[in-house]
């Protein structure tokens, strides 16, 4: 039955076709032949520009009649008239007559010599005849160079089945229009292995040749919205990490209960996240950061047993070996980095305003502040070999520096190092507020890779007296460790 129907609805289809088209008798096809014929001198006499009694300066009657001559003045037809194809290949009536005025102030010298009737179709409810040409134009462009142009073209001459109203419909190129569909097909090819940029090129050759094609242009639009959607963006991103900070510092001399403490710390920066892989809701991104990051910690130790003792003078100018156990020593550590965190970053839209993403990467830190303040009691003695290997101690010897002592000391650690390296990961979730402006919130841990202090060696002491101690890093390999909260803005820069 489907059949049946479909059967008919094209012979009534080929009915309608075939009525709609008026069969003319021998005397109306001489009138047809001569009225194309009377076109084509006019368009000869027209595209002169110029009449016979001024050779040298445009007409405003030629340019009217060869305007007259279209069905609009919006009607394409080639561009013959410029040879650097500087401009489009195919043109309006109306961008045709403005070249030459603009081009060819003495006007054209145009010649027709053969002329071939060729095909007629039924179109749109009209009848086209196409008559195709040889076309060989002269003009001195700008009053300067001679210009030659020649070629065949295709004249499609429109009528009414009243056989009235003969006008020009259009004039293309012989092969232009096979140029143009070449060109389409290709584009859609290019489109369809999403190559859009190659895709627009090939629109753009046949609008080139074909202005007015409309699936030219609408093949441009959708070029240009994927070959947006696929740019990747470059954002200036700033942001802040306040969080805790400490250093994991493993005992190598004769420390017993060494432990850290955790404390408050800060940082932030600058820098640049780049895309470099775009999916359908991911991008894959790297990036560099200039940041200030501090780490600060605690430092203890509850007891420490010296096992280097110490030759020093005391208050007398007397020889002695000075010997002490340190009780319940702190050191706080204020470290400040400056640091270049680069990394990996992926992201996963879930919405066109939240995404969540996750980073990995390495921070290279170079030192720029080293502070540390310690404080601890110990009890002190000295022995003086002199004198018998005497041992003097006691608080009632204060004023030689024995006894219970109180220590404490606020200055620069000299045994850290210049330099820090360490990797970190983190996680968060991003809201777009606009186009181009994001906010971030997320957490990061940071690991050191590297000990970021010097070891003291097998002959390194916490104190050579009463009146100093030294930092606790001498008797550990320390590294740095951190947890912040991230937060922070993305400013889209550009798209690449």
């Amino acid at each position: 039955m489907k059949k049946i129907f479909t059967i008919t609805w094209v012979f009534v289809l080929l009915f309608f076709s075939v009525s709609a088209q008026k069969t003319f008798s021998e005397k109306e096809k001489r009138f047809i032949d001569q009225k194309l014929d009377s076109v084509m001198a006019m368009y000869l006499q027209y595209s002169s520009f110029s009449s016979e009694s001024d050779l040298n300066n445009l007409s405003e009657e030629y340019i009217e009649g060869f305007a007259g001559l279209f069905i609009s003045p919006e009607t394409e037809i080639v561009n013959d008239l410029d040879l650097e194809n500087q401009t489009p290949k195919r043109i309006t009536v109306a961008q045709y007559i403005d070249y030459v005025k603009e081009w060819f102030p003495s006007g054209l010298n145009v010649e027709l010599p053969d002329q071939n009737k060729t095909t007629t179709f039924y179109s749109d409810e009209k009848y086209l005849y196409t008559i195709q040409v040889t076309k060989v134009l002269k003009g001195l462009y700008k009053n300067q160079d001679w210009q030659i142009y020649q070629n065949k073209q295709d004249f499609t001459i429109a009528f009414d089945d009243q056989l009235s109203s003969f006008k020009i419909f259009s004039i293309t190129e012989v092969g232009g229009q096979d140029t143009c569909d070449i060109s389409k097909s290709n584009a859609v090819k290019l489109f369809n292995r999403k190559q859009y940029t190659l895709a627009k090129d090939a629109y753009l050759q046949v609008r080139k040749f074909c202005p007015g094609d409309q699936e030219a242009i609408n093949g441009i639009n959708k070029c240009d919205s994927c070959i947006e959607a696929n740019k990747k963006p470059v954002f200036l991103v700033a942001h802040l990490m306040p969080g805790y900070s400490g250093i994991n510092a493993k005992n190598t001399g004769n420390a017993n209960n060494l432990s850290t403490e955790s404390a408050i710390s800060y940082g932030g920066g600058i820098g640049v996240d780049v895309g470099i892989m775009k999916g359908k809701k991911g991008l894959l991104s790297v990036g560099a950061m200039l940041d200030i990051t501090t780490y600060n910690a605690t430092l203890s130790v509850k007891n420490y047993i010296d096992s280097v003792p110490y030759q020093t003078h005391d208050i007398d100018g007397d020889t002695c070996i000075v010997k002490y156990n340190l009780h319940s020593l702190k050191e706080k550590e204020k470290l400040i980095y400056f640091e270049i965190p680069v990394f990996v970053r992926y992201s996963y839209s879930f919405t066109k305003a939240v995404s969540v993403y996750a980073r990995l990467g390495a921070k290279f830190g170079i030192n720029i502040s080293k502070k540390y303040s310690s404080s601890g009691n110990g009890e002190f003695s000295g022995r003086y070999d002199q004198y018998g290997h005497i041992v003097l101690y006691g608080n009632e010897l204060g004023e030689y520096g024995y006894g219970n002592q109180e220590l404490s000391t606020d200055t620069t650690n000299t045994l850290v190092n210049l330099t820090n390296l360490s990797v970190f990961g983190g996680v968060g979730v991003t809201f777009t507020l606009s186009g181009r402006l994001e906010l971030f919130l997320g957490a990061d841990y940071t690991l050191g890779f590297l000990p970021i202090s010097k070891s003291g060696g097998e002959n390194y002491t916490v104190s050579t007296g009463h009146d100093n101690m030294y930092s606790l890093f001498g008797l550990s390999k320390a590294t740095t460790q951190a947890l912040a909260i991230d937060i922070g803005l993305r400013f889209k820069i550009f798209k690449y």
